[in-house]
């Protein structure tokens, strides 16, 4: 995503996470806000709306792929962990069974890496640690906190 307020793919964490996705092996695809999207040279050419709606979720989007279009897109093959709940079911049994030919899945990973029963808990503890985080990074600028 590049419009978010809560990350920025510009700054050099964001730009630490692309390098070292593509140094994994991934492909980084554009989590675009509609109709907003400017696929530059972090992007692979594949498009992902974030919160779809029904009248754009499919459109033809130009030279790219939407992951939410035909042949890729089957809401029986399809999980997303969106907001801590896993659209048609949590696919790990089904991992472990062999039980998708095909899969598309959406994971939001900071909803498993912190702590919280809801996703408003989740992203609490997220903040709490990004505030922390941000307070290292004052007192390492030479800011005085006292």
């Amino acid at each position: 995503m590049t419009e978010s307020v809560f990350y920025n793919l510009a700054s050099s964490e964001g730009t630490a996470a692309i390098a070292r996705l593509r140094e994994l092996g991934h492909a980084v695809g554009h989590h675009a806000v509609h109709p907003n999207v400017e696929l530059d040279d972090r992007f692979d050419t594949v498009v992902s709306w974030h919160n779809p709606k029904a009248e754009f979720m499919s459109q033809t989007i130009p030279g790219a792929i939407n992951v939410y279009a035909e042949p890729y897109f089957d809401p029986r093959t399809y999980r997303s962990d969106s907001n801590q709940h896993w659209r048609s079911g949590c696919p790990h049994e089904e991992l472990r069974g062999g039980g998708f030919a095909w899969l598309q899945i959406l994971v939001h990973p900071a909803i498993w890496v912190y702590q919280g029963a809801t996703m408003g808990l989740t992203m609490r503890s997220l903040l709490n640690a990004e505030k922390a985080r941000r307070l290292e990074q004052l007192a390492a600028d030479g800011i005085d906190l006292d």
